[in-house]
Parts: structure tokens; C-alpha cells; sequence
């Protein structure tokens, strides 16, 4: 069973919010929304939470895992059962490919990097820049080929 509890937006305490759409550097978006919802049905609810993404500075303690000066990572903070550690989701882009995997939170206020879960390719099954829509994700072992997740802003 996954706890869940909130854990700040991503790299709170800088000074403002950001813009309401960015890009992405190496990313062929070029007008992500700052905010994200993500949505998985009940097929994902073993591995997949509901959760928002924003954008932020990356959280002090975790420059040595190449999430880069900025990330999306979800606000809320959910609990893994087997490894005993909360986490937060992170979505990450590479030109025409977005990622979701967990980013572990250890105690020491460090963390480590999950491997992708799952993929969304622009112009594939409704995935979209403009509007930002990713659709019908390639589910890795755990979600099973009737999990569906969405991302939208």
C-alpha cells in the first residue's frame, strides 16, 4: 500500500513561481506548462499515484544525480512499501521522448533515481506539444498492458 504525504513543490523557497509555459532545454516542446496533472486509471494504481508536477529548482542535496539546475518533480511524497523510503515521481524529456520514474528519498536528504517506468513519444497515440497532452504511455514491468497514464496541464 502507498502512503502518501505532501512534500513541497520542487525546490521550494525560490523566489517566485515560474513562467506558466517553459522550454524544455533538448526538448522539441517548446511550451510545457509549469504545472502538470498526472492521471493513471485504476490498472496502474499499484505502481501509479495521481499526483501533480511542477517545475522548480532542484531540491538542495540532490545535484549529484543529474537531474539538472531545474526538474519536474511531483508535490506530494508517497511511501514504498519494499524499500521503506518515500519518493517523489519525476518526469524528465530527451527531444521527442518524456520519462516518469521515481526519484528515492533517503534519510540522509539525499536521493537515487528509479529506472523509467514509462514512456510517452511526441506524435504518438494523442501525445501532443500544443496542446500539452501525453497519452497512452509504454508501461514498464509493474503496469501491465491495460494501464493507461496521462499527463496534461
Amino acid at each position: 500500500m502507498n502512503r502518501k504525504h505532501m512534500n513541497g513543490c520542487c525546490g521550494c523557497g525560490s523566489t517566485g513561481p515560474p513562467p506558466p509555459f517553459l522550454p524544455i532545454p533538448g526538448c522539441f516542446c517548446k511550451a510545457i506548462p509549469s504545472v502538470l496533472r498526472v492521471v493513471p486509471n485504476a490498472f496502474c494504481s499499484q505502481v501509479f499515484q495521481a499526483c501533480t508536477l511542477r517545475w522548480g529548482p532542484r531540491p538542495a542535496g540532490l545535484d549529484h544525480i543529474g537531474l539538472g539546475a531545474y526538474c519536474f518533480l511531483s508535490d506530494e511524497s508517497f511511501y514504498h512499501d519494499f524499500h521503506q523510503v518515500y519518493y517523489r515521481w519525476h518526469l524528465s524529456c530527451d527531444v521527442y521522448n518524456f520519462g516518469i520514474r521515481r526519484l528515492f528519498l533517503w534519510g540522509d536528504g539525499s536521493g537515487g533515481l528509479d529506472s523509467t517506468l514509462a514512456v510517452w513519444s511526441i506524435g504518438f497515440y494523442g501525445s501532443t506539444c500544443s496542446p500539452f497532452r501525453l497519452n497512452s504511455a509504454i508501461v514498464y514491468p509493474g503496469g501491465g498492458y491495460l494501464c493507461e497514464i496521462s499527463i496534461s496541464g
